[in-house]
């Protein structure tokens, strides 16, 4: 057996599991302890189809399984340690990395440990005195692919982000018909304006400091609402795929990347800058991630959701 066959053939866990979009939290305030072991594991693809997640607990047998990633506040005399974590890799992850994208946060993976071992690969990302940090990382799924979590170090007081436990709303790109009026999104109901289509711009600007997604203003709508969630689409008859045009300033975010879909190179205007990508419907939901680099060196991680054809 090689060293990553004891990972990928081990069983997804039951249907009963719940699966949050939260982070996981590790205890805080327990003095000079900077060291956890954290279960990862890739969900069930029978349920998520072509849309993979990874998600996260701290016992093995956990029934809460969470999918953002992991979250440790640290105490002030603890700032001088790593914060290191031994991952056991279950069910369908292949090994952890860190990310390729240029200016993210530096953090470490020991390669896999020899099997038998108590954890399959070790980890630090170093906090950063009175700073909150995100740190990215790369799990390779068995089956492949990418998915990129986050691990998110804080001074204990502070939060990582301040909508962490508040469900994300993106920017429709199509109206849902009313028979999908359940769904926690921007509606026709709400916005009788919504454009249906294959082809769009978006605005990708800062609010509070976090990117937020808009429509351009129009004669008839000059200040379209703003979304932080992302971005989502769905196909209309006729109109399979769709192309999606993000422009923002380069005085705000250097870059928009990703793992998982292709960006076009950047197109500049001045500070002006225009990055576009493109996608086409199937059978089954779609949800890739990816990055806005800020000039401040943060990054945030929104969401593209492409709807499957004759749900929307």
């Amino acid at each position: 057996m090689t060293e990553l066959a004891h990972i990928a053939t081990r069983q997804y866990h039951g249907a009963e599991d719940t699966i949050i979009d939260r982070y996981l939290e590790l205890p805080e305030g327990e003095p000079y302890r900077t060291a956890y072991t954290v279960y990862a594991r890739a969900t069930d693809p029978s349920t998520e189809g072509d849309n993979p997640r990874v998600c996260f607990a701290l016992e093995r047998d956990a029934t809460e399984w969470y999918t953002r990633g992991v979250r440790w506040g640290f105490r002030e005399d603890e700032a001088d340690y790593g914060l290191f974590l031994g991952f056991v890799l279950l069910d369908g992850i292949a090994e952890l990395a860190p990310p390729r994208h240029p200016g993210a946060s530096p953090m470490w993976f020991s390669t896999l440990l020899a099997p038998g071992s108590a954890v399959d690969q070790l980890c630090c990302a170093p906090p950063r005195p009175g700073e909150r940090t995100r740190y990215h990382f790369r799990a390779r799924l068995s089956r492949g692919g990418y998915v990129d979590p986050v691990i998110v170090v804080h001074p204990i007081n502070t939060m990582g982000d301040e909508d962490d436990h508040a469900e994300p709303v993106r920017l429709s790109l199509a109206a849902p018909r009313a028979d999908h009026a359940h769904r926690s999104v921007v509606r026709a109901a709400t916005d009788p304006n919504l454009p249906l289509g294959g082809s769009f711009t978006v605005n990708v600007t800062l609010l509070n400091g976090k990117p937020v997604f808009s429509l351009p203003p129009t004669l008839n709508n000059m200040s379209p609402p703003q979304f932080s969630g992302g971005v989502e689409w769905g196909p209309s008859m006729g109109i399979p795929g769709v192309t999606i045009t993000f422009q923002y300033q380069s005085t705000q975010i250097l870059s928009l990347s990703s793992t998982q879909f292709t960006f076009s190179g950047q197109t500049t205007s001045g500070t002006t800058v225009v990055q576009s990508c493109s996608f086409v419907a199937s059978s089954a939901p779609q949800s890739p991630s990816f990055t806005v680099n800020l000039a401040t060196g943060e990054h945030y991680d929104p969401v593209i959701v492409i709807h499957p054809i004759n749900t929307i």
